[in-house]
């Protein structure tokens, strides 16, 4: 698929909001209104929960694919690409074909071009899917461009797109997206009850835009090497057993009873195994396995083989048992805390909800010097932040 690098920001001791949040008391002798700054909390890190499935994603790039081979390698689940705008890709009635002759959990995406037809683009997505069967993943929209539009208009196009393949198939579809995407470009709230399709390499615990505390996939290599596919091709897995993915299916089916999947909840735990990495049995596993399944390389080299060691970048250690963790700093919170006691609704500021220009302007020189020691830290954590590029 088409990645944008989500690197890791799980090391940041402070959070950018928080800094832009402290320059503003620094500036000025009075602290603007909350609505008024970028407050960006700190990325959530997500790990799975226990057992994870393996699976890829294609599109016309991987050319013919020999499905069974695919199956004998450990896939059980694979997404094929509807189209990319208007074009259609000329092989997805192959892929879907295939997959379901192979016995693999299929599933289809589109990746949304917002300035072209989006009734089109939904419409060409619901054609191709036809009937979706009951063990058939949910239609996905892959949002990854803008198109130059702005985040209103933006939000309003995807709104359009997700209604009309929702009420045609009866699915709540799954969007797949990036951290940095959709909080810098989209910034809606809107769709936090779809399950979440989220690529980020390197790591084993993605970071997960907001609204979404969860994830469903996990895209973690677009250079993987898999039986039955010539080339390279992308690398997912799935947030829990073969029974969770039977359920998430399910719970997509609008009026089975359990639709509504939110951000997934809790997966796992019904005594498969998993190593740390979040791999489930030897027969599935990214590398070790078989000469030719992922060129016999582990899960995560094909990741820095695609950039070196750009792809590990900021690593935050694993706590193992899935836990949702937030990576918001104690020290951000004590002085925001500090700042705004006496200021705003329910400070001791002026009766209106204002602030005591005042006792701020008394306060400015202690909150520039912390304002100043919080920018450093900042920038050392966001240095080694790379470049977002984009492939389709």
């Amino acid at each position: 698929m088409r990645l944008r690098f989500e690197p890791s920001l799980q090391s940041s001791s402070v959070s950018v909001g928080g800094v832009v949040a402290l320059l503003g008391l620094a500036s000025a002798g009075c602290s603007p209104p909350e609505d008024d700054i970028d407050l960006r909390a700190d990325p959530v890190v997500v790990c799975a929960a226990g057992a994870t499935l393996n699976g890829i994603d294609v599109s016309v790039y991987q050319g013919q694919i020999d499905w069974a081979a695919v199956r004998s390698s450990g896939r059980v689940f694979a997404i094929a690409r509807v189209g990319s705008g208007n074009p259609l890709d000329a092989n997805f009635d192959a892929n879907w074909a295939g997959m379901k002759a192979a016995g693999i959990v299929r599933g289809a995406y589109y990746y949304f071009r917002p300035t072209a037809s989006v009734t089109g683009q939904a419409d060409a997505m619901i054609d191709a899917m036809r009937t979706l069967e009951p063990g058939d993943l949910p239609p996905t929209l892959d949002v990854e461009d803008t198109g130059g539009l702005s985040a209103t208009e933006l939000t309003r196009r995807i709104h359009v797109w997700i209604d009309r393949v929702q009420a045609a198939t009866k699915r709540i579809p799954m969007i797949y997206t990036g951290l940095y995407f959709w909080n810098d470009n989209v910034r809606s709230s809107d769709f936090g009850h779809h399950p979440l399709w989220v690529p980020q390499y390197g790591v084993t615990c993605p970071n997960t835009p907001r609204p979404w505390t969860n994830w469903h996939i996990h895209q973690t290599s677009n250079t993987g090497r898999v039986s039955g596919i010539q080339g390279d091709v992308d690398l997912n897995k799935f947030n829990g057993s073969m029974a969770d993915l039977q359920a998430f299916v399910a719970s997509t089916i609008i009026g089975s009873g359990s639709d509504g999947v939110g951000d997934g909840g809790s997966f796992g735990g019904d005594g498969a195994t998993s190593d740390v990495d979040g791999e489930t049995d030897a027969t599935a596993t990214e590398g070790g396995g078989s000469g030719d399944d992922d060129g016999g390389r582990g899960g995560m080299d094909a990741a820095v083989a695609d950039g070196g060691a750009r792809d590990t970048v900021d690593a935050a250690p694993v706590s193992g048992d899935g836990a949702v963790r937030d990576s918001a700093s104690s020290a951000e919170a004590g002085a925001g805390a500090a700042d705004a006691s006496s200021e705003g609704p329910g400070g001791g500021g002026s009766s209106d909800g204002g602030c005591d220009c005042a006792a701020a302007s008394a306060r400015a020189p202690r909150a520039r010097a912390v304002a100043l020691i919080a920018f450093a830290a900042a920038l050392s954590a966001l240095r080694r932040r790379p470049r977002r590029a984009d492939r389709q």
